[in-house]
């Protein structure tokens, strides 16, 4: 097989993990629903390879972030808070002169990240 070939392969492979990953989700939710609907904890499945649904219910914790804030004293919220360098500020730091870039480029290391393949939509380019 050609890369073009492969890489034509892959990428309708994609669209259809895609496309059957969002029906999935659809027929969970609307099993899901029935169970709650009908007080079904556990449904066994009369197909062997699905074996038994289980209907997990859960939530979470939502803070309002800016209302704990006001609510705490600055010791209390700097106990529960963490402090990160956010790149993109920092970019415009050295790119307004309020951080020397020689400091930055000190402290910075660039990392290689593992390669992947990235697809797009339209007619293919040259190839290398």
């Amino acid at each position: 097989m050609s890369l073009e070939a492969d890489l034509g392969r892959l990428a309708a492979i994609k669209e259809q993990l895609a496309a059957l990953e969002a029906e999935k989700k659809e027929l969970e939710a609307s099993a899901a629903s029935l169970m709650q609907e009908r007080g079904v904890k556990r449904w066994a499945a009369n197909h062997p390879r699905l074996g038994t649904a289980t209907l997990v219910e859960s939530s979470t914790i939502r803070i309002d972030e800016a209302e704990l804030q006001r609510s705490l004293s600055t010791d209390q919220w700097q106990s529960v808070i963490k402090v990160s360098v956010d790149q993109k500020l920092l970019e415009h730091a050295v790119a307004t002169g309020v951080v020397p870039i020689d400091i930055v480029a000190a402290v910075s290391e660039e990392v290689p990240k593992r390669p992947y393949l990235r697809f797009s939509a339209g007619r293919p380019e040259a190839v290398d």
